[in-house]
């Protein structure tokens, strides 16, 4: 039946066709409507082999971890990890940290695809590595 409406001939049902090609119209409208700040949409990759690399790790500090994975120019803080505490003594990298922001958190040089990982420190040295794949 729609496809008779849709099929009949402007002079006979021209206020049936107007109606709905105004519905139409609004409806293709609004599914071409880009999706608010998808246009911002960040896609960033975060190399995770420094937490691997051992000796070295066990000389990384909360301050060192900052300085290891800093803001890119155009962000005012790291989007690769946040602080859990207010002492730094625990922190989060996550592959979505921001509804903006996408995070290709990786080990092994990119072969090993990382959820997340959570980093606790005791006396300002690492003590627990939790990697989630």
């Amino acid at each position: 039946m729609a496809t008779d409406i849709l099929s009949c001939h402007p002079a006979h049902c021209g206020h049936l066709t107007g109606f709905l090609g105004v519905i139409v119209m609004g409806l293709i409208s609004f599914l071409c409507l880009p999706v608010s700040g998808a246009e911002n949409e960040a896609e960033l990759t975060c190399d995770l082999d420094p937490l691997l690399d051992i000796p070295a790790v066990y000389g990384l500090t909360p301050e060192a971890l900052e300085a290891q994975y800093p803001a890119p120019a155009n962000m005012k803080k790291t989007p690769f990890f946040k602080w859990l505490t207010q002492s730094k003594d625990r922190a989060i990298f996550q592959r979505r940290p921001y509804t903006n922001i996408s995070v290709d958190l990786s080990l092994l040089k990119g072969s090993v695809p990382v959820e997340e990982v959570v980093v606790d420190f005791s006396n300002g040295k690492p003590s627990t590595f939790y990697f989630s794949c």
